[in-house]
């Protein structure tokens, strides 16, 4: 006989720490919408990760939220991070 379980749904400020749940939708678009990247094959976790692993990036991410950046400075902050996501250090 299977139980069953009540569904939870959580909230991304109650799931996550505050610097992953304040750059999710940075995380979406970097990782794209599946469980797996389908751009590097990455999962998830290694964008969150790397993330977490990296304080200078908080601040470079904040370029990326700010609706008055130019498209070159978002297309700056997305190579930002993908060097960092392949671990090499990143320049502020």
């Amino acid at each position: 006989m299977k139980r069953k379980t009540a569904e939870k749904i959580f909230s991304p400020h109650t799931v996550l720490e505050k610097t992953i749940a304040d750059d999710i939708l940075f995380m979406h678009a970097m990782s794209g919408c599946d469980t797996a990247s389908a751009l590097f094959n990455y999962v998830k976790l290694k964008f969150v990760q790397t993330l977490k692993n990296n304080n200078d990036l908080i601040k470079v991410i904040e370029i990326f939220k700010n609706p008055d950046m130019t498209p070159e400075a978002v297309v700056d902050v997305a190579n930002r991070f993908l060097v960092a996501l392949y671990g090499y250090p990143i320049t502020t």
